[in-house]
């Protein structure tokens, strides 16, 4: 979205421990996209967190590393949110000075100001399916790992949205 609808080509990471799955795949998605849309992938474009918000010397240097950034994609809602800290001391405004892009859609980023654009997917689905293929397992029947979809959740991180309260 960011790089076909927006037009945007200058974008970083917060990613978080390569030993966590979910961060691991997040970022070698990051470096695909990027790869495939011909944006060169450096190392001074992604910074590593521990999927928390207390990350400000890692956004510091992600910053300081890359001051013409348009967007910043972090692994979580919660290390954009700690994003967003070190962005206002600095008197950048998310939305508008850099858009930001989160994953998880949680309850702090829809009421963060600006509510951020996140990644979500069903939990009450995702809880049902874990449960479905444990019973199979239990059951003795041999099961595959099962990839379910995701949304893409436009908010105001990426710009002011029609009909907003936003700041």
């Amino acid at each position: 979205y960011l790089i076909k609808d927006m037009n945007i080509r200058r974008l970083a990471m917060v990613a978080g421990p390569e030993g966590n799955t979910d961060a691991r795949e997040r970022k070698e998605t990051f470096v695909e996209v990027l790869q495939e849309n011909d944006i060169q992938v450096t190392d001074q474009m992604i910074v590593y967190g521990d999927l928390n918000r207390d990350t400000p010397d890692q956004c510091e240097l992600l910053l300081d590393n890359n001051p013409d950034v348009e967007a910043v994609f972090c692994v979580n809602d919660d290390m954009a949110l700690g994003l967003y800290d070190v962005m206002r001391k600095r008197g950048l405004v998310p939305g508008k000075d850099i858009k930001v892009f989160g994953y998880d859609n949680t309850v702090a980023g829809s009421k963060a100001q600006p509510s951020l654009s996140t990644v979500g997917s069903d939990a009450i689905y995702l809880g049902k399916k874990a449960v479905s293929l444990m019973n199979r397992m239990l059951d003795g029947e041999r099961v595959e790992s099962v990839i379910l979809p995701a949304r893409f959740i436009r908010r105001n991180s990426f710009g002011r949205l029609l009909n907003s309260q936003d700041d």
